[in-house]
């Protein structure tokens, strides 16, 4: 089988309605995304933003309500003074309304524009779904959407703890849903569910003891063991120390044979 984690995210398990040519009032769909890395899509097209006034809009997607200039300011540029940040931000945001007018409306706050959607926000609804008692995947929604953490190769102090959060709920949503493929035998979209785990997470051992379940569904103990006994190694050689106990009983058993 070939991985079903590499490719193009955007392609997804399940494909959610063509929202791209325009809303109900016909005004173009404006999209940030910032999953994986940071893009700007108008009516589905990419538009370029130099990085320095990606941060701005990362920032308000992120936040999700309006802030203060100052606070804005602030987060962005904690060095400076109050007022040197207040004079960069008033530079961003001019730039951004030249090169995208109705991304950002500003004045004593700023926010993203009301018809601006944000794919963070449909992926914690989805896992938030997910994670409810009793609930299964929610269909004709891109799932594909859970596949990659937030801003991957950014590092910014006022991003840290929105990242460490996303993560954290990802990988509960997928290790849900990959239980739930898992049990209608779906063993294809379960091992997409484990592995988009593993990519941001290879040290997590509930989800690698999740895809080893999945392949001894399909009848491949050899591939678990193969999978497992590589974790394995990577936990000595990264970091020094020996999965847990259910992962080594695990091996041991399949080594067993029945």
């Amino acid at each position: 089988m070939s991985d079903p984690v590499r490719g193009n995210r955007r392609s997804g398990l399940a494909l959610a309605p063509n929202t791209t040519a325009g809303d109900q009032t016909g005004r173009q769909v404006v999209e940030v995304l910032v999953l994986g890395r940071f893009s700007v899509r108008i009516a589905g097209r990419e538009v370029g933003l130099p990085r320095s006034i990606q941060r701005p809009v990362a920032y308000l997607a992120v936040s999700r309500q309006a802030v203060t200039r100052l606070e804005l300011a602030s987060a962005l540029w904690p060095d400076s003074s109050s007022s040197a940040g207040l004079a960069r931000l008033r530079n961003d945001l001019w730039k951004i309304r030249r090169l995208v007018p109705d991304l950002v409306r500003s004045g004593s706050k700023v926010a993203l524009a009301d018809h601006v959607t944000v794919d963070l926000h449909e992926a914690r609804r989805i896992a938030d779904e997910l994670l409810l008692p009793e609930s299964g995947p929610p269909e004709g929604w891109q799932l594909d959407l859970l596949h990659d953490d937030l801003l991957v190769d950014w590092d910014e102090e006022w991003l840290a703890l929105d990242q460490r959060a996303h993560s954290f709920l990802r990988s509960h949503a997928l290790e849900k849903l990959a239980r739930h493929r898992l049990e209608a035998s779906l063993f294809y979209e379960a091992e997409w569910a484990c592995r988009s785990v593993i990519a941001t997470d290879p040290y997590r051992e509930s989800t690698r003891l999740l895809l080893a379940d999945v392949h001894i569904a399909e009848g491949n103990g050899g591939l678990a063991l193969r999978e497992l006994v590589e974790f394995q190694r990577l936990l000595i050689r990264d970091l020094g120390v020996l999965p847990n106990d259910r992962i080594r009983r695990l091996i041991t058993a399949i080594r067993a044979g029945p």
